[in-house]
């Protein structure tokens, strides 16, 4: 977690009229993403709950993991064979994602290794990763938005799971990540 100060939201300006709707509140705890996914066959059916609020619009990916010799002292590679959006109702998601469904990982692999020497190969592994996240960026109603502390997400900030997305730009902002592996046979 990044070791700056939370960020706080500063008051309405004195010379706003009565009316003006009040700052957003920082949450009294951080929100964060939780998850159970289970395989069955070539599918990966994750159940989760959150304390994001109602309707928000959660990604849902699966990655096929991928050993790659030339990067091994960097960990393996991850290659996404399927995604979908959620949305939160009750503090609840599920969703299914399917080995292959929009990529393929064996093609990718295939085409990668062409030509290259036998000790360059990349190879697929019995393992996937199961992602879900949370932008404020994207795909959000207003109240959502307002909820997380505005389009950069700074009620984020606080969370284990946050992720500063843009760090070294003039647009930084603030999402949610929650990532498991898992055994899934090659399909």
């Amino acid at each position: 977690m990044p070791s700056t100060p939370a960020v706080m939201f500063a008051p309405p300006s004195s010379s706003a009229p009565a009316s003006s709707a009040p700052a957003a509140v920082r949450p009294a705890t951080p929100f964060t993403l939780t998850f159970d996914p289970r395989a069955a066959g070539s599918s990966v059916q994750v159940t989760g709950q959150t304390d994001l609020p109602n309707g928000s619009n959660l990604y849902v990916g699966l990655a096929r993991v991928i050993d790659d010799p030339t990067r091994a002292e960097q960990g393996p590679g991850y290659f996404t064979v399927d995604f979908t959006e959620v949305r939160t109702k009750g503090g609840k998601f599920s969703a299914t994602v399917t080995d292959n469904r929009k990529s393929n990982a064996r093609a990718f692999v295939d085409s990668f290794n062409a030509g290259e020497p036998s000790e360059r190969h990349q190879t697929l592994t019995n393992m996937v990763q199961v992602v879900v996240s949370f932008t404020p960026k994207e795909g959000q109603s207003a109240h959502v938005v307002r909820a997380v502390g505005g389009a950069k997400g700074a009620g984020l900030q606080s969370s284990p799971q946050a992720e500063e997305i843009g760090g070294l730009t003039s647009n930084p902002y603030w999402t949610l990540r929650a990532d498991r592996d898992l055994p899934l046979v090659i399909s």
